[in-house]
């Protein structure tokens, strides 16, 4: 197999060389912003904090799983997109930690979820189906019965050794949206 050459004066080759060169230029830009703004981010949710409650507005499962937050701090609305494993209800509580310096950082904080009102919720039990854990989350899923029906639902907890497959828990599940539970050991209720 012969290979033709190529058609391209060499003004033409400069410029395409240069082309990609300055793209690459580009996208190694871009990575290191990137790195940048992620250790930047990683820094002032390291130090200088503030601890506040944020609102699951939407969900999102296109490409990958992400739960958009609103929450207020010095009574100014912000909102943040972040991925998560779990998809969320709308509606959902949790605790969200935000730098003071610049409260658009945040981090959702999806151990500690909370109920604004106990009369929304009632009582039963849910058994441990299986129990997930690397170095950065601890995931339990429980099943229960609810009004004759069977669900599911997938949590964030801190401390995953408290837990043991097939134990039964108390569990609150929301009279509205039986979608929505949480092991009562774990969710704070009140503001």
């Amino acid at each position: 197999m012969s290979y033709k050459p190529d058609n391209l004066s060499p003004a033409q080759k400069k410029s395409a060389l240069i082309s990609i060169f300055l793209l690459c230029l580009l996208i190694f830009a871009f990575f290191i912003y990137k790195n940048y703004t992620n250790d930047e981010r990683n820094e002032l949710l390291s130090k200088n904090t503030g601890i506040t409650i944020c609102k699951v507005i939407r969900t999102n499962t296109h490409k990958s799983i992400t739960n958009t937050v609103e929450y207020q701090v010095s009574n100014k609305k912000y909102t943040y997109e972040s991925l998560s494993g779990i998809v969320f209800q709308i509606g959902e509580l949790f605790n969200l930690k935000y730098s003071i310096i610049n409260p658009n950082i945040s981090k959702v904080i999806y151990s500690h979820p909370i109920i604004a009102e106990k009369d929304d919720y009632e009582e039963t039990t849910g058994k441990v189906i299986s129990l997930y854990t690397n170095a950065k989350v601890n995931i339990i899923k429980f099943e229960y019965n609810y009004n004759g029906n069977e669900y599911e639902r997938d949590l964030y907890v801190e401390n995953i050794t408290e837990f043991k497959e097939n134990n039964k828990y108390r569990i609150l599940v929301n009279k509205k949206n039986h979608k929505i539970s949480y092991l009562k050991s774990v969710v704070k209720i009140g503001y």
